[in-house]
């Protein structure tokens, strides 16, 4: 016999509180994980919430206003409970980081009402068929339907991979060369094959070694190959973005175009590039204080709307509140990173800081131990790549434009150190 609590078959309050986040803040519809409007327990519940997809969809916000005249004008106000209903939802005041666990709340109690309806109805269905197998095999099929949100979805016969594997393996010989996304720089593509799905790199350094002009070289690089691309800024607005961009694609010292000191031939090489790359697919979101959960929701908003397939985040320790427990919500961050790269097939580009340990040694050339609270993120990459530049520690070195690009993990191939030169004017990136 089952044994369900009424407070388990229905939770009206979880339903709202979705409805509720969602109206609040539309883009935090993208953080469902499968979440359906017949999943509701109540017939307004559910046109309501098909509603809103139904709007987003039409990439319009679905306020309370735009909600109350669009079911007016269909005829369906009074089934969700009229302007008096959305007015509740609005008021109420539930925490965009718990969305995913009112919406795990608002499955598991449809899944216990559905199995409640199927388990009643077996004793019936057996006295009136003469197919007792088929019965059986039909009572399966509902459940396994029934289970589809309780995991399994990434679990593989070892036969099925492996006759993929070796699909995947014929077409490298096929076509041999680059497996990912290009970083824009061609030895650190032969090192790394370049940035595949499911990836998450870590570009790190300490302050002046270029971490925001080697994500800007990528991403323009991409860009420039029609591979759409996505930048969290957390330290310059977007018009600065801008900036650094135009200044990597002329040539033209970002300073001056900062400061605007800038000749006729300038203005028109920067009046050409804006032409030319304004048409890149290349997003900035400059959110200073969004956090984890904004940059997930933005992220698979930006996949399903643009198919990104390459996210930046710079950088990730200003994405962490400051404080005592600063070490475990960096750890949270990167771990939430990882699972969004394999579950969306993107892959996260990401600065972080060395810690200042390394100013301590006589060779201030990072070690992966350097990264700031390093714990999750060591284990969390599958690519760290350390910027050194002797320059910002000594003045009078031979080389002032070498940068080392040293590869301190790999984890499906080679370490080793990629000389590449660095115009500080330009942020200009390229291969010796």
């Amino acid at each position: 016999m089952i044994h369900l609590k009424t407070d388990e078959l229905f939770i009206p309050e979880a339903e709202e509180a979705v409805l509720s986040i969602i109206i609040h803040k539309p883009d935090s519809v993208y953080s469902l994980r499968g979440l359906k409007s017949f999943m509701f327990s109540s017939s307004p519940n559910q046109l309501l919430f098909s509603t809103i997809e139904d709007l987003i969809s039409q990439g319009l916000v679905p306020e309370i206003n735009l909600l109350d005249s669009h079911m007016k004008a269909v005829g369906k106000d009074l089934l969700i409970g009229g302007r008096e209903y959305l007015n509740y939802l609005g008021k109420c005041n539930y925490d965009i980081a718990n969305i995913n666990e009112f919406e795990r709340m608002v499955i598991r109690s449809y899944q216990a009402r559905t199995l409640i309806s199927v388990v009643s109805k077996i004793p019936e269905r057996i006295m009136e068929t003469k197919d007792v197998e088929g019965a059986i095999s039909g009572l399966r099929t509902t459940l396994d339907k029934l289970s589809e949100n309780l995991g399994g979805e990434d679990t593989s016969i070892l036969q099925d991979i492996l006759r993929d594997s070796w699909t995947t393996i014929v077409e490298r010989v096929e076509h041999p060369g680059l497996r990912g996304v290009t970083t824009g720089v061609s030895d650190l593509d032969l090192s790394t094959g370049g940035m595949c799905e499911g990836e998450v790199w870590y570009v790190a350094g300490r302050p002046g070694m270029g971490k925001t002009a080697h994500m800007c070289n990528m991403m323009l690089a991409q860009g420039k190959e029609g591979i759409p691309a996505l930048m969290f800024s957390f330290e310059m607005v977007k018009q600065a973005l801008a900036e650094r961009l135009l200044s990597l694609d002329t040539g033209i010292n970002s300073f001056n175009i900062r400061l605007g000191n800038l000749n006729q031939k300038e203005l028109d090489l920067l009046s050409s590039s804006i032409k030319s790359i304004k048409s890149l697919p290349i997003h900035v979101d400059s959110n200073f204080g969004g956090d984890i959960n904004y940059i997930s929701s933005t992220t698979r908003k930006y996949v399903r709307t643009y198919g990104i397939r390459v996210a930046y985040l710079d950088y990730i320790q200003l994405a962490a509140e400051r404080g005592a427990d600063a070490t475990n919500e960096l750890g949270r961050i990167s771990r939430t990173l990882k699972l969004l790269s394999n579950e969306l097939g993107i892959t996260w580009v990401v600065g972080s800081q060395f810690n200042r340990l390394l100013e301590t040694r006589e060779d201030k050339r990072p070690q992966l131990s350097d990264l700031r609270q390093s714990g999750s993120l060591e284990e969390d990459a599958d690519i760290v790549i350390g910027l050194y530049r002797d320059v910002v520690y000594n003045s009078k070195t031979k080389d002032k434009t070498l940068l080392e690009d040293i590869v301190l993990k790999n984890r499906n191939g080679p370490r080793g150190v990629i000389p590449l030169s660095f115009d500080e004017e330009t942020g200009r990136i390229t291969v010796r």
